[in-house]
């Protein structure tokens, strides 16, 4: 229902992308992105993988599915 979950999972689903291009598409600030992005782990729309210092994030396989049935 948040706007900018919302916006985030719209970016998953073109390209993996970690946090840091995440905040500079957004303009929002690490704590709160940091905040949506483990909500939307939470629920099983994302996933990650580790590279180096960073966190790259996508779009779980079948995330609209799981959003479908939650709606």
């Amino acid at each position: 229902a948040d706007p900018m979950r919302w916006r985030i999972l719209q970016l998953l689903a073109r390209e993996e992308l970690c946090t840091v291009h995440l905040q500079a598409e957004l303009g929002a600030k690490q704590a709160l992105m940091s905040h949506h992005l483990k909500v939307l782990r939470d629920h099983g729309l994302v996933t990650t993988s580790p590279c180096g210092r960073f966190t790259y994030y996508r779009l779980a396989a079948g995330a609209f599915d799981a959003l479908h049935d939650l709606v």
